[in-house]
């Protein structure tokens, strides 16, 4: 373990070295189009430089708000009926916000700009949304009457 290097301590040319090493791992395992080479090799080096301390170029900046990889469904067919599917990582959840938060950093409006969303896109199984109305209703949530609120007369 005493030879292992440290990411952070090392030149680019080793980084290109690095990059290389993978990309040719990869190559030797997987099938991919000669013109797809070159875009790879660029997205594994940035992510080496990103991790050696952000000298990852502009590309390597860019990456925080788009997806680097291909969403586990359509966008817009995320929403089911009983559940939510996040396109980070392909969980199903009733809900997503605490979910992003918690793993993986992002707020409802980062997630809905980095896989280019409507910002009224919901996040939320229908099923439990409808669960929730129906609870806020039989609870008399959102209805104006006589005897309730703030705009009760005192007589």
């Amino acid at each position: 373990m005493a030879d292992q290097t440290d990411v952070n301590t090392l030149p680019d040319t080793t980084l290109i070295e690095l990059t290389a090493g993978v990309v040719q791992s990869y190559l030797n395992n997987n099938q991919m189009q000669p013109d797809q080479v070159p875009q790879v090799m660029q997205q594994i080096h940035d992510k080496f430089a990103q991790l050696q301390g952000g000298h990852g170029g502009a590309e390597a900046a860019t990456a925080s708000t788009s997806p680097q990889h291909e969403p586990p469904v359509r966008p817009k067919n995320s929403v089911r009926k009983n559940e939510v599917v996040c396109l980070e990582c392909g969980k199903t959840y009733k809900t997503l916000k605490r979910h992003l938060r918690t793993e993986h950093g992002l707020e409802e409006s980062d997630y809905k700009a980095r896989w280019d969303l409507p910002k009224n896109f919901k996040l939320v199984a229908k099923s439990y949304s409808e669960q929730r109305s129906q609870m806020a209703k039989d609870l008399g949530l959102g209805e104006k009457s006589a005897g309730r609120g703030r705009g009760r007369k005192k007589t």
